[in-house]
């Protein structure tokens, strides 16, 4: 009797034992189908062409709000700033025919107010035991320049026109920055909504998702064309900001000259985050002729791409700085640039004319606060006989208050001036030249042209 009932007691334990199984099964068949069912819709809603160019536009608006937002011309209005520019650079040369330019320098010392109207800039020229310095002023009626080390005093020429009315006209400072910007996320912006659903495409082959866009406009009237001006038309800052007429339409893109189709395919791995290949090709149709373009991008390995534009290609990586290498057709190195933000902003650049001739150059950015930022760098000529450098550093200080003018009453007109003040002044320059060592290298190649 007591094993019949421990025999019950068992068959009750396992039959609980399977029934929290098989529910366990169950739960965990719900899951799976849930995470199944998740995934389903995360492919067809998120991992689409859509998505991915909805992302990459807000992503680009966002950049370029964030970039609005710290831009120093746009905290300062410089209409109603002055600025103050130190400037220092000098030429050396191991080139034996132009080695008298070595250690020929200029230094200038210049105030700018749009508000004022004034322009100061104060220049000394120096090498060797030579030096001089001239001091030039810019008001909106004259142009005055002295230099008391070749006794010419304070002189002045009139002016007919106003020369900082063609600066304050071209509007210059009139937040184009910002204007620029502005231009560059409503494009992009009005791109993208005027794709129709089917211009674009999605596939995937395993991880890798392609994603396709394409706008055919074999008579310059596809829908995408006449959206794409419909949203430019409703903007009016941004029509008059690129100056379009109200009447702007399909017929402002020449109408014998177009792009006929564009197709766009990104291959991207969203497990890895990682853009794989962009293609872009484009059929141009001019004059009833169709001429095809295309462009390439891919990914070599980490961090290391591809672009091909034609029969020229550029290989692009970023590391700890962006670098690109472009060749052409024959494989010939034409261009190597590098970017590299830390600890300041630096571009470095050489640029291959051939064999024998390449320029190059180094450029750095600090900017110390929004009024205030420096530059300074180096471009270097070579040649088979040797080369040429110009170093320089500038600094440009931003001051939101009303300009200190020099006394500029006193002047003299340059008409005024007598033959013996204008004999003394051309006398005391040329003993002053003879002191700059490049003078020599002029007379030299004057004296070849005369002969």
């Amino acid at each position: 009797m007591e094993e019949e009932s421990k025999l019950v007691q068992t068959n009750n334990v396992n039959k609980k034992s399977q029934k929290k199984g098989f529910k366990t099964i169950i739960i965990l068949l719900c899951v799976l189908l849930l995470i199944s069912i998740g995934f389903y819709f995360f492919i067809k809603k998120v991992l689409t062409a859509e998505y991915y160019l909805e992302r990459s536009v807000k992503k680009i608006n966002t950049t370029l709000t964030i970039v609005d937002k710290l831009d120093s011309i746009k905290q300062s209005n410089l209409e109603d700033d002055y600025l103050k520019i130190k400037t220092n650079a000098k030429i050396n040369t191991n080139i034996d025919s132009l080695k008298e330019l070595n250690d020929l320098s200029i230094e200038s010392k210049s105030t700018i107010s749009l508000k004022d109207e004034y322009l100061e800039l104060l220049l000394n020229f120096k090498q060797n035991e030579g030096e001089i310095p001239l001091n030039l002023y810019l008001s909106s009626t004259n142009l005055y320049f002295e230099s008391k080390d070749i006794n010419l005093n304070l002189v002045n020429i009139p002016l007919d026109y106003n020369p900082f009315n063609n600066i304050k006209d071209t509007n210059i400072y009139d937040n184009s920055f910002s204007d620029i910007l502005y231009v560059i996320q409503k494009l992009v912006t009005y791109f993208k909504d005027s794709l129709s659903n089917e211009n674009i495409i999605t596939n995937n082959n395993g991880t890798l998702f392609n994603y396709k866009y394409i706008i055919k406009n074999e008579n310059n009237d596809s829908a995408f064309i006449k959206q794409f001006i419909k949203y430019i038309k409703e903007d009016q800052k941004l029509m008059k900001i690129l100056e379009l007429e109200d009447d702007f339409d399909q017929t402002y893109f020449n109408s014998n000259n177009y792009i006929s189709n564009l197709e766009i395919s990104i291959i991207h791995n969203p497990l890895k985050n990682r853009l794989e290949e962009v293609n872009i090709n484009i059929e141009n149709k001019i004059d009833e002729e169709k001429e095809l373009k295309t462009y390439n991008l891919k990914l070599i390995k980490d961090n290391n791409y591809k672009l091909t534009l034609d029969n020229n290609y550029c290989d692009i990586t970023n590391n700890n700085e962006l670098s690109f290498k472009c060749y052409d057709e024959k494989d010939n190195l034409k261009l190597d640039l590098s970017l590299n933000n830390k600890p300041d902003f630096k571009i470095s650049s050489s640029i291959y004319f051939d064999a024998n001739n390449k320029l190059e150059f180094n450029i750095a950015f600090k900017l110390d606060s929004l009024k205030s930022f420096n530059n300074k760098g180096d471009i270097n000529y070579s040649t088979k006989d040797g080369n040429i450098k110009l170093t320089y550093d500038t600094n440009v200080q931003i001051f939101n208050d009303s300009v200190n003018k020099a006394d500029l009453k006193n002047a003299k007109s340059i008409n005024d001036l007598t033959k013996e003040e204008i004999d003394k002044i051309n006398s005391t320059l040329e003993e002053k030249m003879k002191q700059f060592s490049f003078i020599k290298t002029f007379e030299s190649y004057s004296a070849n042209i005369i002969n």
